[in-house]
């Protein structure tokens, strides 16, 4: 069985499948929403394999609220992002399949439609205890000391008054490459009020949470896990800046899913600055609208001009991929502790030979 599917290649799945006996079963389990690296979407599995297989879809989400995954939803395709779709599917039955129903209207180009979710495909456990107010939060601030001061504030009243214990809490920054920086001073927020905090890996490297202690984390150590009570800081982060390239759009919008989605009861997403409350006004959207998904339909025109999200996609040659991952190392957004221990190695030779490849290039011209 593999996990985290949609961050490995396919050439990765085809080992594990020709590596099976004669009855072979591979199993793989990925979500397109949460793909962090840049590349090709998965395609299905005969083509993947070039064998008659099923593609099962799981149309029940049993950790996150309505409230939660819908709101994931909408940032993660740009439902309300001022520049139009950031992402999306191509073939309308992919949203009854991720758990949406037709509530008004079509799924045709140019038809305004709704799509909600049901006790179906969504617990509505949470919702029915408690705010929705109080389920999912956004909010701005002009300085990091504000929005340091207030996180800070707000777990001292998670642990003292809402009775949540450390393990159920996790801050997660967005980009790998800042989140030692840019969390010391929100730890020094919470060592002011006698709370205890860790950065992933401090203690131990397999252990990402302690009783005694806060835990601090980029995505890419977050994803696989689930606490009750999710911080998101820096949320900024996850908009888009000017010269960034559609891919890299996506990817930063697929980050801000996968960390909203890490929760099995509560968010709050906090950011500073502009671009943080661009993001806080697409979220007021999904509010409005009672937490379901209004837009126009758009025409096969198009979807094919965004970055689409498909089971049916040619996908790139594995060594663009190799390139892409090479790329993002060396440019600091993941490290390559981020991967399994089992590929460390392969990794660090691949590295090692671009690297000389590099120098030789640079050589001779």
């Amino acid at each position: 069985m593999v996990d985290e599917a949609q961050d490995l290649p396919e050439s990765f799945l085809r080992l594990c499948f020709y590596r099976l006996s004669e009855k072979k079963r591979l199993i793989y389990a990925y979500d397109e929403m949460q793909k962090l690296y840049q590349g090709a979407s998965l395609r299905n599995p005969k083509e993947i394999f070039n064998e008659d297989a099923s593609d099962i879809i799981l149309k029940k989400c049993y950790r996150n609220s309505s409230p939660v995954l819908v709101t994931a939803h909408a940032l993660g395709f740009g439902i309300h992002h001022n520049e139009g779709l950031i992402q999306f599917f191509d073939q309308p039955e992919l949203w009854k399949d991720v758990g949406y129903r037709i509530k008004e209207g079509k799924m045709e180009a140019g038809s305004e439609v709704v799509l909600a979710r049901c006790s179906e495909t969504s617990h509505t456990i949470l919702e029915q205890e408690r705010r929705l107010d109080d389920i999912i939060q956004f909010r701005s601030f002009d300085s990091s000391e504000a929005q340091a001061e207030a996180i800070a504030t707000d777990i001292q009243k998670n642990l003292e008054k809402e009775e949540l214990l450390h393990r159920d809490i996790i801050i997660i920054n967005p980009i790998a490459r800042t989140t030692g920086k840019n969390v010391g001073m929100v730890r020094n927020f919470l060592f002011s009020k006698e709370i205890r905090s860790h950065i992933a890996g401090d203690f131990d490297k397999d252990e990402l949470f302690s009783d005694k202690s806060i835990t601090f984390t980029s995505i890419n150590r977050a994803k696989g896990n689930e606490v009750p009570f999710v911080y998101i800081m820096n949320g900024q982060d996850c908009y888009s800046d000017f010269f960034d390239s559609k891919s890299e759009i996506r990817e930063k919008r697929n980050i801000l899913f996968t960390a909203i989605t890490r929760s099995k009861a509560w968010v709050r997403v906090f950011g500073i600055g502009e671009k943080m409350r661009l993001i806080e006004e697409e979220f007021d959207l999904v509010k409005k609208n009672n937490f379901e998904l209004r837009f126009r339909y758009p025409s096969k025109d198009e979807i094919d001009k965004i970055n689409v999200i498909s089971r049916d996609l040619i996908a790139t040659k594995d060594s663009n991929l190799a390139q892409s991952i090479v790329k993002s190392i060396e440019s600091g957004r993941i490290k390559v502790e981020d991967y399994p221990e089992d590929v460390q190695a392969d990794l660090k030779k691949y590295l090692e030979y671009h690297a000389n490849l590099k120098k030789y290039l640079e050589y001779h011209g």
